[in-house]
């Protein structure tokens, strides 16, 4: 008796489950873009930075 109620437990807890760990892989998987995507603008930013340098320097050779 105590079996059957182990037994329909386990899809319960199972179905339950499932959708609290894909939320939480969402969660964990937008978190890492949005840490990405910070990283990626500051290396935008210094591209350019480097770009502008080049442009510069190729303007004024003698400087």
């Amino acid at each position: 008796m105590i079996y059957m109620t182990l037994l329909g437990l386990f899809p319960f807890l199972l179905y339950s489950l499932i959708p609290l760990v894909i939320i939480i892989i969402l969660l964990i998987w937008v978190h890492e873009i949005k840490i990405n995507s910070g990283r990626q603008v500051e290396q935008n930013e210094q591209i350019i930075r480097l770009l502008h340098d080049i442009n510069h320097n190729s303007k004024n050779p003698h400087m």
